[in-house]
């Protein structure tokens, strides 16, 4: 990873050594920006009035000059940023800022209610766009909308006329182009739809790009309220990469160790489209609406169906991977040490699944000689970014070169913003500029140059990575979110959809605060690596054992001494009421608010406070400052393969079809009962009743499955239709006897869903004809009495057959199977017992001949192999490899009653082992023959 050379630097108001009553008007004037209640009710207090105020009144005071002192954390004009640029030639770290702000003013977004949301009347001359979200569903519209406070899934008739309307107006045009291209088309019409929400106005308020109310052109009044955000120039700057020269390698540590957030929701979302689109590339709305896909995270947006009470919030929690966590740290709390230095710990890498993001954010502060972290990681760095690209270029072309470095590392992928309103009380967070070439805007209007259209996003699940792709554009999109806002507060489920996304295959938390697993301790020590500081020492203040010790009433100067014994030095910080305050422990008046804080709870967590004896930042004058860095790490190895969604999509065949109803074709049942006993249903009842109707039967073949309670799907392709209800009559009479035991539980007939996204139209029909005659072929092994060893080799040979087909075995065939026995032992997390385990199981299964002395079963197997082969050399070559996988796959299904992946891997792992010896012998083979012939040689020398 390389460190970006510019930096944001965040600096609040006040210098460190500042005097409440001294700058007591300046204080005034930033509470009149941000509290305009609160200022109402100390506008007219001087400064020699403040220790005659209320309590309540006094530390709420204290606490805003406290945010303008030690918060560098942007809010109203408490604190300014500017842009701190890296001086490779220095050793020294300096830098020299304005005395004064610059105080960029906005319209407040809660103005928005006066214009966007009032009732636009259409002319002929109003800019309309389509509603992206729209979707067709049967013969209505669905789509995305707004009621009141909240996010519905609304419908409506899908007439021809809106269908030609939305069709017409995916970027913005205006309504008087419409009434002369559709026929039909009136404003009336168009004002229904704008209505309706089908389309959205000019008016309507965009979160990204130009500023939206500069957009309308509108001038807030002296009354309006104002969303503010402060600069604060920088005059000089030394500052050296070398303050930050180890972060890549704390990066590289806690990449291997700091536990991954979990992502449940997106994860069931995985799992949930996979049973039910399998590989099908299907349109996202689609695949995200709770009727027709999957949904997303139980946000059922349609109407009649919300919860009579709303479920609690669901905290994200953590995986399993606490080696550090657990096995060292939780012994070092109890030891009581103050400092924990992470690179003396002898602690071995564990083996690492995802990636590190295109970009990281970073912030921290440089106090002395310690880099103080207070966070690291996010899918880009722009999430701590984005929202100051509004206060000017610099900060704007810092956040768009940092986007240019992760599409740099992920050529053929494009990357998209997410343009996202709903509370009108903190989207200011929200505003930015474009900074990502590509935008999605939900209910946003949107007229740039790389606005993307929902209804144009398809999505598909390969392996473990969700792939969405623009259908427009024919290229992979990646969403990125350049914005800190908290979209776990949405109940908009393809916006908190996309934003989980960001974060699929990717290791975007590197920070570690022993709180987050140990909640209960009484003391934390600092987590430190080198001089980079990952969490502060920490302890739980107890009220009343501090009333215990000092034997009644506490003051100042016992609590002084208290902390201080604890191992509390010059400063505290606590982060209670919602408020990160920071007490000097030397000042009577801080100590003052501390006791009034304590008051107010039982116990509650501080921590080290990190004020630098030689401030970084100044002023002119000399005044030191706090302050926040934001710094950007590139990581220019790339994240993402340009998929191509079309290589999964094969070609359509004329007159193929997907769906067979009960009574059409097909007839498939599924039986429910024990994994044990479908292999004596399958060798009893069902081959009985195969052989009494063979003369009604073309085709059939079984699959098991577990969905929904473990079945057999027997599925059977009759010549006459007609003969269904017969087909039907037969199987309940030869299952009677078990239905009425109790072996078998349900009988169901249901539509067959050819599966043809994965197997393409062009070979489906063959690939029906091999599954009969591979569960012919598992019929007669299951009669010859087959043990799991001789099963074992049995699938191994078949596996070795398909391989075979492909052409070169112990070299490409050979490639793909070390590949695939790697991805199962990291799945399985095989370690060198599970190896023994697997290398004493091939042995057996070396001792065991192939079963094939039956003249039956020997045709059947030559037969299967011979039908897999040909449907390897009828496959076209970019699809070879994933039919092969397919076909074996299946073969274990059937051949093996129940835990069928792990039976898969054994195979794969058995031909491994048999490619091994191949290619040895045919090693010894050719060494032989080069002996010979050096033999030859020399007798004839």
């Amino acid at each position: 990873m390389k460190i970006y050379p510019k930096v944001l630097l965040r600096v609040p108001q006040l210098k460190l050594n500042a005097s409440l009553y001294t700058e007591w008007e300046k204080l005034k004037a930033s509470i009149a920006i941000s509290s305009t209640d609160f200022y109402k009710q100390i506008k007219d207090v001087t400064a020699e009035e403040l220790d005659k105020l209320p309590r309540a009144v006094y530390h709420t005071i204290w606490k805003y000059f406290n945010r303008s002192q030690y918060r560098a954390t942007p809010y109203g004009s408490f604190a300014g940023c500017g842009v701190v640029e890296m001086d490779t030639s220095t050793e020294d770290n300096e830098i020299v800022v304005k005395d004064s702000k610059i105080l960029h003013k906005f319209p407040c977004w809660t103005l928005t209610d006066k214009l966007a949301l009032q009732i636009t009347v259409v002319t002929a001359d109003t800019l309309v766009c389509n509603n992206s979200s729209c979707y067709s569903v049967g013969n209505q519209i669905r789509f995305v909308a707004r009621e009141e406070d909240s996010f519905i899934l609304a419908e409506t008739d899908g007439l021809e006329l809106f269908l030609q309307v939305l069709d017409s107006c995916k970027v913005p045009v205006a309504a008087s182009v419409l009434l002369a291209t559709i026929e039909g088309c009136s404003i009336a019409v168009i004002q229904e739809m704008v209505d309706l929400q089908l389309l959205l106005t000019s008016n309507a308020p965009n979160i990204i790009g130009q500023d939206y109310f500069e957009r309308l052109g509108y001038v807030a009044t002296t009354d309006d309220p104002l969303y503010i955000l402060a600069e604060r120039k920088v005059l000089e700057a030394k500052l050296t990469s070398k303050t930050f020269q180890d972060l890549p390698e704390l990066i590289s540590l806690m990449h291997h160790f700091v536990p991954d957030p979990a992502f449940d929701d997106l994860e069931r979302f995985k799992a949930a489209f996979s049973r039910k689109f399998e590989q099908r590339v299907v349109p996202l709305m689609v695949a995200l609406d709770p009727e027709l896909g999957v949904g997303y995270a139980n946000l059922d947006l349609a109407l009649g169906l919300e919860a009579p009470i709303a479920a609690p919030p669901r905290i994200e929690g953590v995986n399993d991977k606490r080696v550090m966590v657990d096995l060292l740290f939780k012994s070092l709390i109890d030891s009581g040490c103050k400092v924990i230095q992470l690179e003396h710990l002898n602690m071995q890498p564990g083996k690492v699944n995802k990636v590190i993001p295109g970009s990281l954010g970073v912030l921290g502060a440089v106090v002395d000689d310690l880099l103080i972290i207070e966070q690291i990681g996010g899918p880009t760095a722009n999430r701590l970014l984005g929202r100051f690209s509004l206060i000017g270029k610099d900060i704007e072309q810092m956040c768009t070169a940092i986007a240019a470095e992760e599409l740099a590392a992920n050529p053929g992928v494009l990357f998209f913003d997410i343009g996202y309103t709903d509370e009108v009380s903190v989207d200011n967070v929200n505003r930015r500029k474009q900074i990502y070439p590509y935008q999605l805007s939900l209910l946003n209007y949107d007229d740039s140059h790389g606005a993307l259209y929902l209804a144009d996003i398809d999505v598909s699940v390969i392996g473990d990575q969700v792939i969405l792709y623009d259908r427009n554009r024919g290229k992979r999109i990646v969403p990125r979110l350049s914005s800190g806002y908290n979209y776990k507060r949405s109940n908009l489920a393809v916006y908190r959809f996309l934003n989980d996304l960001q974060h699929d295959g990717l290791k975007t938390n590197f920070s570690l605060k022993l709180t987050d697993y140990f909640p209960d301790e009484n003391f934390y020590p600092r987590l430190q690596y080198k001089n980079i500081v990952l969490s502060p020492a920490q302890w739980r203040i107890s009220t009343a054992a501090l009333q215990r010790q000092a034997a009644g009433t506490i003051d100042i100067h016992i609590l002084a001494d208290y902390l201080k014994s604890m191992g509390l030095e010059k400063y505290a910080v606590t982060r209670t009421e919602d408020r990160t305050m920071v007490f000097d422990l030397d000042n009577q008046a801080d100590l003052n608010e501390l006791l009034h804080v304590m008051s107010k709870f039982d116990s509650f967590i501080l921590e080290e406070g990190f004020i630098a004896n030689c401030p970084l930042v100044r002023d002119k004058q000399g005044n030191g400052y706090a302050h926040q860095f934001v710094l950007s790490l590139v990581n220019e190895q790339k994240q993402y393969d340009p998929i191509e969604l079309r290589d999964y999509m094969p070609a359509h065949t004329e007159g193929f079809k997907k769906i067979f109803l009960p009574c059409d074709e097909w007839l498939y049942f599924e039986i429910y009962t024990h994994p044990l006993r479908i292999d004596p249903l399958l060798d009893g009842p069902i081959r009985f009743l195969l052989k009494e109707e063979r003369e009604k039967i073309e085709s059939w073949f079984f699959v098991r499955y577990d969905e929904n309670g473990t079945h057999l799907r027997l599925r059977l392709r009759l010549k006459k239709p007609s003969d269904h209800l017969h087909m039907i009559q037969q199987l309940n009479a030869v299952l009677r006897s078990e239905m009425i035991s109790g072996i078998v539980s349900d009988v169901k007939v249901c539509s067959y869903k050819r599966e043809a996204e994965r197997y393409g139209e062009d070979l489906m029909a063959s690939i029906e004809k091999h599954f009969c005659l591979d569960s012919l072929y598992v019929l007669e092994v299951l009669a010859s009495g087959a043990t799991e060893e001789e099963k074992y080799r049995l699938c191994t040979d078949m596996l070795m057959a398909i391989l075979d087909a492909l052409g070169d075995l112990t070299g490409e065939g050979m490639m793909y199977v070390d590949k695939v026995c790697q991805a199962f032992s990291e799945e399985y997390q095989t370690t060198g017992d599970g190896f023994k385990a697997l290398n004493r199981h091939f042995q057996r299964m070396l001792k065991s001949p192939l079963p094939i002395d039956d003249d039956t079963l020997s045709a059947s197997f030559e037969t299967c192999k011979s039908s897999a082969k040909e449907l390897q050399s009828n496959c076209p070559d970019d699809r070879k490899v994933k039919l092969m996988a397919d076909l074996i796959h299946m073969h274990a299904n059937r051949m093996f009653p129940s835990h069928q992946r792990s039976h898969e891997m054994m195979v794969y792992y058995f031909c491994q082992k048999m490619l091994l010896r191949q290619k040895a012998f045919e090693k010894h083979a050719e060494d032989s023959g080069n002996k010979k012939n050096l033999l030859l040689q020399r007798k004839t020398g």
